[in-house]
């Protein structure tokens, strides 16, 4: 009881520092989900030969709040996948940005959305599905790292809740 009291302190601390919060940081999940941005990865699907996974990765905007007009965001997944190919969401599309995706070592991934002419800002929905082939066994990992902002404008960023890392058995 007092260890769960005193990580529910240190978690929510970190969260008010950095302005974002994981998924599990003590709160009740329903107030806590409640009218914020929200970053989530979710699984699509696994592939008809079973050597593929898509990934989703979905934004919800706060309601009646602005929204991003850019995102830079860096996935970590383990070694038992590869990065195959990424496709656009409706929520990029319909805001005029381009989707760019670029691989920063074996297991890093930078996902950039952005336009040079447009300044609409990115609403709810799908913002990219990300392929990787599996490459071994046992739980792949991914985790949308928060170790720097997200969206920009940088009020968009605070209080984003973004998801826990996704574990999928292979």
């Amino acid at each position: 009881m007092k260890f769960s009291f005193i990580r529910a302190a240190i978690v929510s601390w970190f969260a008010v520092l950095s302005g974002c919060s994981r998924a599990d940081n003590g709160v009740e999940p329903g107030a806590q989900e409640a009218d914020r941005h929200q970053l989530i990865l979710a699984v699509e699907n696994q592939g008809a030969s079973g050597e593929q996974l898509a990934i989703d990765l979905q934004y919800t905007r706060k309601s009646s709040a602005p929204g991003p007009r850019v995102m830079e965001a860096f996935l970590r997944f383990s070694d038992n996948l590869r990065y195959s190919s990424a496709t656009q969401g409706e929520a990029i599309v319909a805001a005029g940005k381009t989707l760019v995706v670029q691989e920063r070592s074996n297991s890093l991934l930078r996902i950039m959305a952005f336009s040079a002419t447009s300044i609409s800002e990115l609403d709810t929905g799908l913002l990219a599905t990300l392929r990787f082939e599996k490459t071994g066994t046992g739980t792949a990992t991914l985790e949308i790292l928060t170790d720097r902002p997200i969206f920009a404008p940088a009020e968009i960023y605070q209080g984003l809740l973004v998801s826990d890392p996704l574990r999928i058995a292979l």
